[in-house]
């Protein structure tokens, strides 16, 4: 029984050094492992960090951009208001002068018509000794 105790010994032994090696080969390999997924979280985290910056950087970027749009939305509506307003004025404007121009007209042709009615004389003939038939 000496022999078998001893050679138990020498069998459990065996095993338990084989099971530390093998503890100590899948603790390496866990480790390995570790050290691989943390270097995957560190890439990650500066993937992500740098994502962060340049959304933040497009964030900044687009509310400069609508607060462009909306200046120059504001800027083009007074213009167009200030185009409509010149529009509106020139109208009047020519308005005005269709109205002078008629009214000049009318002036005119009120000199017109009295320079012929003067010439033609009260009856609307001409007088004995202006026209033609003053020269028989």
């Amino acid at each position: 029984m000496v022999a078998t105790f001893e050679e138990e010994i020498k069998k459990l032994t065996k095993d338990l050094n084989e099971k530390d090696h093998m503890l100590e080969y899948s603790k390496q390999v866990l480790d390995t492992h570790n050290e691989a997924v943390a270097e995957h979280l560190k890439m990650e985290l500066g993937q992500n960090n740098q994502l962060e910056a340049t959304l933040k950087t497009a964030w900044a970027d687009m509310e400069s951009l609508a607060e462009m749009y909306h200046s120059q939305k504001k800027e083009l509506q007074l213009q167009h208001n200030k185009f409509k307003e010149m529009e509106e004025l020139s109208c009047l404007n020519w308005r005005f002068e269709f109205q002078r121009l008629t009214d000049t007209n009318i002036v005119l042709e009120d000199i017109r018509l009295k320079n012929v009615l003067k010439s033609r004389g009260i009856f609307g003939k001409r007088w004995p000794t202006e026209g033609p038939s003053s020269r028989r």
